[in-house]
């Protein structure tokens, strides 16, 4: 028989509904940073620096040993591919991999702030 209160069962399931939320709309706001680092890398004019901003800060991680080499190897991958739009698809996936890989992202505030222009 259970000795917790229900009153705190309901609190606990009340603060775990919340922390799923507030988690949906964290990733929805990195998703929304990435599809902007995404335009950035279309764009021709800024597409070269957001990779270089990007390959810069994997070359920082890597020297002092800040991101595990599967992330690391798994960006660099994606920002050497010569198709856009496969790079697009892969910075953007759908996926519990896709997600993971945005939290730890090289991406940095020329490419987050993009705002294509006309």
């Amino acid at each position: 028989m259970s000795t917790e209160k229900p009153d705190h069962a309901e609190d606990i399931l009340a603060a775990r509904a919340a922390a799923r939320q507030a988690r949906r709309e964290r990733d929805q706001e990195i998703l929304r940073m990435h599809a902007r680092a995404v335009a950035a890398l279309r764009d021709p004019a800024t597409a070269e620096a957001a990779s270089a901003e990007a390959l810069s800060t994997l070359r920082y991680w890597e020297d002092r040993g800040m991101s595990n080499a599967e992330n690391i190897a798994a960006w660099r991958e994606i920002l050497a591919m010569t198709d856009t739009e496969a790079a697009a698809r892969a910075i953007l996936e759908d996926s519990e991999d896709g997600s993971l890989r945005r939290q730890n992202t090289p991406f940095g505030p020329l490419a987050f702030s993009f705002k294509r222009q006309g």
